[in-house]
């Protein structure tokens, strides 16, 4: 069974087990688990569009994220230095999106209930929305910012007791990308909100239902990403390996400690 000793933050480990490669050669199998070593090299991840700084960076990432879950966590780097920066567009665009969820629901509604003269008079009915637009975006992108750190401070506290590689700096590498899906929560919550209802705990209990499913979308991603990433290697890692261009710095461990 794995230890609760935390990996150190450069060893080259077996993706798959956790297992400390150090001293063998990219040809090799994992000692542990069978897998081939040159699967859990961090050449394999190459980096998401974010990462890449690619042209249109931000929507390649989303479609990637929201399309491709699975292949995009095997991608994805070990390498937290744009992370906060996405989890701030995110949180922004989340927040954003929030009032506009809500009022193309209710133009669909009037449209159906009233036709086209119900529709005019509900948008000119309202001269201050782009008001409330601005002020809910300001007031929402925190509180998604602040709920993202909040799980990755989670995550890496769970890591750490499990003896995991998924420290502060992976933990928000892997909410960042996970905060795209608060797309999911805020309009699920918005449209709730139109629907009516007598049971009220601040706001209508169907904005609350549409923002927890919303969120479920993000923990669950947060989850694919904290299983798949948990013993992911930094960049550099593979100099561990005997076969390594230049002088591998072998471990000098046991065998009974290299398994993480």
């Amino acid at each position: 069974m794995p230890t609760s000793r935390r990996p150190a933050n450069d060893a080259l480990l077996c993706e798959h087990c956790g297992y400390d490669l150090a001293g063998l050669t990219r040809n090799d199998n994992c000692p542990e688990c069978g897998k081939p070593i040159a699967e859990s090299l961090p050449e394999n991840r190459t980096g998401t569009p974010w990462q890449r700084r690619v042209h249109w960076d931000w929507l390649k990432t989303a479609w990637f994220v929201v399309r491709h879950p699975y292949t995009m966590w095997r991608t994805v780097q070990h390498d937290d230095n744009r992370a906060g920066e996405l989890i701030g567009a995110n949180a922004l665009f989340a927040a954003g999106s929030i009032l506009p969820a809500a009022w193309v629901v209710l133009v669909l509604k009037h449209y159906v209930m009233e036709g086209r003269e119900g529709v005019y008079d509900f948008v000119r009915s309202d001269p201050r929305l782009v008001m409330w637009w601005v002020l809910i975006t300001l007031v929402g992108t925190p509180v998604i910012y602040v709920l993202t750190a909040t799980e990755s401070f989670g995550i890496a506290h769970f890591g750490r007791r499990r003896g995991w590689r998924t420290n502060k700096a992976l933990a928000r590498v892997i909410t960042s990308h996970a905060s795209i899906m608060w797309f999911a929560a805020a309009p699920l919550g918005a449209i709730g909100g139109l629907i009516p209802s007598d049971i009220r705990y601040f706001f209508p209990l169907p904005m609350w239902i549409g923002f927890f499913l919303g969120m479920l979308l993000f923990e669950t991603w947060v989850y694919l990403g904290f299983r798949a990433m948990r013993y992911a290697n930094p960049s550099g890692a593979e100099r561990h390996l005997r076969d390594h261009a230049g002088e591998a710095n072998i471990s000098t461990e046991p065998e009974s400690a290299r398994r993480m």
